[in-house]
């Protein structure tokens, strides 16, 4: 393993543990109040808070490692449509429709035991959105199926970070454009692909425009390589200061100055290999993170309301070290069942991907 593929692997795990870890404080704990916080509480608040960021982090990998791949594709005549489209594909579904059946069962098991209302009118939990119980019909399932989360209707039932997924799919397909144009050696198709992108800026939300620019500082690393020593450090700090200040501070500017830092930080890093390590902590918790992704959200609900109705209050309660306890237990909870999950479907993409192209040649 390269020094490069292990950093990926390190901030790409720890960016899950970072969302993961704030959508169950969310619905665990009470709103952050300053004035009444003592100083473990504000660091344990403050750490947990940087769900945001991750995601950054996220479209920033996922702009490295797919932008880098198209390019030099483009670059060596080695792009073919059919095996990247089915690559992207196998990637996002293997996964997506097993976790939408999940999202399905576990939040009608949810609602049928949930007592405090949180399924549906209640507005306790900020990273909730009103009445998920209303979003468990076929429309709202295909409309997730299909990517159009957030752009035709709200997400699918509970599981509110399906929302990335539909600006992560167009991505997949701007970058074909974008690699394509550079590339194509006949005028009227180059002509054709920059209308299309165009196009595309037009039609788009702004939002998925404004996490474009931050998908393609992916594509950084690519053109920029840092060397020196005394540069390594200074991004290192400017990666960790840009982090720290966009939680002091909350600025739209703040996400795209994170994801600058984030890509030069993949920059520092070389394709030297690294001593061989028996085991990998770093792969083997980046290596069901999708999943994790995908069905730690209406999992933890389901988990939290489960545990409020029969084992104890466990929503909106004070933070101390029994209610720490729980939460590092549902935290624990979580993390098995999404390896498990993972076990049955992101594990099994490659297998799923060689079996789909041998069919469609």
């Amino acid at each position: 393993m390269s020094q490069r593929s292990y950093i990926l692997d390190l901030t790409r795990w720890i960016a899950a543990l970072l969302v993961v870890s704030g959508h169950i404080r969310s619905f665990l704990f009470e709103d952050y109040r300053s004035q009444d916080a003592n100083l473990l509480e504000k660091a344990f608040y403050f750490i947990t808070g940087f769900g945001h960021q991750a995601v950054i982090i996220f479209f920033v990998l996922s702009g490295y490692l797919i932008g880098k791949t198209v390019i030099n594709q483009f670059k060596n005549g080695a792009f073919i449509l059919n095996k990247y489209l089915v690559s992207r594909i196998t990637r996002i579904y293997i996964v997506l429709i097993p976790a939408l059946l999940f999202t399905y069962l576990i939040d009608k098991a949810g609602i049928f035991i949930d007592k405090d209302g949180i399924y549906k009118t209640y507005n306790q939990i900020i990273s909730l959105q009103v009445n998920p119980s209303s979003r468990l019909g076929f429309n709202y399932f295909i409309c997730s199926l299909f990517m159009l989360q957030n752009i035709w209707l709200p997400v699918f039932g509970s599981n509110e970070p399906l929302w990335s997924l539909s600006p992560e799919f167009i991505y997949y397909l701007l970058i074909l454009l974008f690699a394509y144009i550079p590339f194509v050696k006949k005028y009227l198709f180059k002509i054709i692909a920059i209308l299309l992108a165009i196009a595309f800026f037009f039609i788009l939300p702004s939002y998925i425009l404004k996490y474009f620019l931050i998908w393609i500082c992916g594509l950084i690393p690519y053109f920029i390589h840092i060397k020196k020593i005394s540069l390594s450090y200074l991004v290192i700090f400017g990666f960790i200061g840009s982090l720290v200040f966009s939680r002091i501070y909350s600025m739209d500017e703040m996400d795209f100055i994170n994801a600058i830092s984030f890509s030069l930080l993949i920059a520092i890093a070389n394709d030297k290999k690294l001593l061989n390590m028996r085991f990998n902590f770093s792969k083997k918790l980046a290596s069901f993170s999708y999943s994790l992704y995908l069905i730690h959200f209406p999992l933890s609900l389901f988990i939290i309301v489960f545990t409020n109705r029969f084992l104890t209050p466990s929503i909106k309660i004070n933070l101390n070290l029994y209610s720490l306890l729980i939460y590092f237990a549902i935290l624990i909870i979580v993390y098995i069942i999404s390896y498990l999950f993972a076990r049955i479907t992101e594990y099994h993409t490659e297998f799923i991907r060689k079996n789909f192209m041998n069919l469609i040649h």
